[in-house]
């Protein structure tokens, strides 16, 4: 179909444009939501954990009321056999041991601090330990021996302590403190028998107050089931859109789809997938997936059965964090993409037949993501890498984080010790954690592993030459980096010096060094516009030679912080064995 623009203006395609679903709050009108039970929670828009009815949809929120998106969660059944939310009286709970008083109280104040006065009728079980220590088990039986995972919301007052566990030997055990509400988990119990049951352990002197206590089976702890006397199931959270073949932002012969999502658990035992283009079968796919192994990336393309795509990004994923991954195909080619890590894969046949798409699963509401879905937005034609990673990220609050410099700069991504990336991790979860509830955090790595500021000091493997004002190969591969994610950077976290300071005093002088660094951020400001620098100082030599070039160093990092609004201090690493020598 054509239509023009006004008079005598050229005719111009009604098709091109993407289709954006926001899962934050309102289901789209051609997104259908299935879940048949009334047992299952989420946080409202209060703050308020409550409960909701049958094919409700569930978008969540956390403890402050800010949305987290739309809640996916495979079934599950709590094997508590009692009033969890609502308790009316103590049936249900058994004295195993010691003489504890156990009664139903109201504890309003203490349950609406936590969010948890809406979700049963305000009373909560109250047990008293008194002058010896006791053990009270709550109604409800594993059944089997596969691993199961308890929980519970608890405060206890009194200065004492409890814990959680299971009846039988070998259990493990969480200690409960504070004396406000929190949930406090047991993953991963393999039972010990078929009638072992939810325990709490008080001390003596110590009170108890829980509710919504929680045994069902599986490795990790889902979110709380509503029981009302006997074990309830919570059903899967089952999404669709139906026939997109047949919308003007759909192409199964070229396009892109990007999901935006925050994970609640990893390591489950099937992979996670965030959606899945599919034939109505898992023979023609084109989908998004978390592989169950090695928690990181994975494209599940298929055509006629057979698998098309087997890369991974190997860039983990973090729990409770919000992330960003895409995917784009065209004929010949699929490729993934999650954080920089762009995985293209030729294939000779191409998936066809495409007719509907699940959102936090894939077909027949198998492998379910266990967490929320913000986001996700498919086009109707194939993307680069640099242009996919745009669409992944157009939140307003998204900040992306570019590293600078050489080996301690790498090493956030790739670790000299484990090969491992627990320095990446722990950055971006904390940044997600400070930038919540919409934003993601990127980190790139633009650094390079022993190279130097001045050209002066490694004439190859350097960022700036004095003598004709240029850019270096350091530099170079920089800003190549930054290109391929498609993302201008908000900040440049600037890790550098080693290199410069074996030759400040020989081959470089404090001026030389000092120069050259204002020269590349005075570059890479000019490429963007009010990026900010942050500098993690050099650290303190344990086997160093030339230990007054690193005070040099240290001393013209610390006037460029002390000189510049834009240059800020980062920390510092000085008192761990790392392992480059420092």
């Amino acid at each position: 179909m054509l239509m023009t623009l006004g008079r005598f203006l050229s005719p111009v395609s009604s098709g091109g444009m993407p289709r954006t679903f926001d899962l934050t709050a309102l289901l789209p009108s051609d997104v259908t939501y299935t879940r048949n039970d009334s047992v299952a929670t989420r946080r409202n828009a209060s703050g308020k954990l409550v409960a909701m009815s049958a094919h409700a949809p569930r978008f969540d929120h956390d403890e402050s009321g800010n949305p987290l998106g739309l809640l996916v969660e495979g079934s599950r059944q709590n094997k508590c056999a009692l009033y969890n939310a609502a308790p009316t009286a103590t049936t249900g709970l058994t004295i195993a041991s010691g003489t504890p008083t156990l009664s139903i109280v109201t504890d309003a104040g203490a349950l609406a601090a936590a969010g948890l006065d809406q979700i049963g009728n305000g009373n909560v079980f109250k047990i008293e330990a008194g002058g010896s220590d006791c053990d009270v088990d709550f109604a409800g039986t594993t059944g089997n021996v596969n691993a199961h995972s308890l929980s519970i919301y608890a405060r206890l007052v009194g200065g004492s302590t409890a814990r959680l566990r299971r009846t039988g030997t070998g259990s493990g055990a969480t200690v409960i403190s504070g004396t406000s509400y929190m949930r406090y988990r047991l993953e991963n119990e393999t039972p010990s028998g078929t009638t072992n049951q939810l325990r709490i352990q008080v001390n003596a002197g110590g009170t108890l107050y829980c509710l919504l206590p929680q045994l069902e089976e599986g490795p990790f702890c889902s979110t709380p089931i509503v029981t009302s006397g006997a074990a309830a199931t919570r059903a899967v959270d089952e999404v669709k859109l139906l026939s997109p073949n047949g919308k003007f932002w759909f192409s199964e012969k070229q396009g892109y789809a990007v999901v935006r999502y925050r994970p609640l658990v990893l390591g489950t035992p099937t992979d996670q997938y965030f959606f899945a283009l599919h034939a109505g079968n898992t023979n023609d796919t084109i989908g998004l997936r978390i592989n169950k192994t090695d928690r990181d990336l994975q494209g599940w393309y298929k055509a006629a059965g057979v698998s098309l795509h087997s890369l991974s990004t190997d860039v983990a994923h973090l729990v409770g964090t919000l992330q960003a991954a895409g995917a784009t195909w065209k004929p010949g080619l699929g490729a993934i993409l999650q954080q920089s890590g762009y995985k293209p894969q030729a294939y000779a046949t191409n998936p066809s037949g495409l007719i509907e798409m699940d959102m936090g699963h894939r077909n027949g509401a198998a492998d379910p993501l266990w967490g929320h879905m913000e986001r996700v937005e498919i086009g109707p034609r194939s993307l680069a890498a640099g242009a996919l990673s745009a669409r992944m990220h157009t939140s307003p609050g998204d900040v992306t984080v570019v590293s600078g410099g050489q080996s301690l700069a790498f090493g956030y991504f790739e670790s000299q010790q484990s090969g491992g990336h627990a320095g990446f991790d722990t950055f971006v979860s904390t940044m997600g954690g400070l930038l919540r509830p919409r934003s993601v955090c990127t980190f790139v790595n633009g650094a390079t592993g022993g190279t130097a500021a001045s050209k002066t000091s490694d004439a190859t493997m350097y960022w700036w030459d004095l003598a004709t004002s240029t850019r270096g190969p350091a530099f170079d591969t920089f800003y190549n980096n930054l290109a391929a994610c498609g993302l201008s950077p908000r900040v440049v976290y600037w890790v550098q010096g080693e290199a410069d300071a074996h030759q400040i005093g020989l081959a470089t002088t404090r001026q030389q060094y000092k120069d050259a660094l204002e020269a590349i951020f005075a570059d890479m400001r000019t490429r963007f516009a009010g990026l900010q620098i942050v500098i993690q100082r050099l650290g303190r030599r344990t086997s160093f030679a030339n230990t007054g070039g690193s005070q040099v160093v240290r001393e013209v990092q610390q006037e460029m912080i002390d000189a510049y609004a834009w240059c800020h201090e980062g920390p510092e690493s000085y008192d761990q064995g790392l392992f480059d020598s420092v």
